[in-house]
């Protein structure tokens, strides 16, 4: 009889051991909440194209815009012009948030001759608290590589700039 209350003993606390508790939620934990931020589409619009003006090549160098518009010229091979154009943007959307400017390097061209555009600008911007309809403007400068070779004429190319909410 011994033995058999042992076994029974046995039996049920082998099968407690196994069996898994059932899941608790902590005290204090509530549930979990679904939320959605709503932001208004951003809005890219050209202000203005970039413009070096006219060089000046007698040797291989680089022409460089800074945001700003000031003009460099990294060799005594090249004349620049005193003042250039940048590029300008401007970017609207929800006020008060940080936008991403993606700016891809290209070329410009003139017939069958390519330059290699180098862009520079800004990473990031942010929207003031402006009101509706108001946003910021952003400047893109760049530079480009032209050497003793390179056939005289406007080279011209896309510049692509996009913009998303960071």
């Amino acid at each position: 009889m011994k033995n058999l209350a042992r076994l029974a003993a046995l039996a049920v606390a082998s099968t407690i051991a196994v069996t898994p508790a059932a899941a608790q939620v902590a005290p204090g934990n509530g549930p979990a909440q679904a939320r959605a931020t709503i932001v208004k589409p951003l809005t890219l619009t050209r202000v203005a194209h970039l413009d070096y003006g006219s060089i000046v090549v007698w040797g291989d160098g680089t022409v460089s815009m800074s945001q700003a518009g000031a003009i460099s010229c990294t060799a005594a091979t090249l004349v620049c012009a005193a003042s250039g154009t940048p590029a300008e943007f401007t970017v609207t959307g929800t006020n008060n948030r940080v936008v991403q400017i993606n700016a891809s390097n290209s070329t410009i061209t003139n017939g069958t001759d390519t330059l290699n555009f180098t862009v520079n600008a800004p990473a990031t911007v942010t929207l003031p608290n402006s009101g509706v309809g108001n946003g910021i403007n952003f400047t893109v400068g760049g530079s480009i590589a032209v050497f003793e070779t390179t056939s005289p004429g406007l080279y011209a190319g896309n510049m692509n700039v996009t913009v998303q909410y960071q």
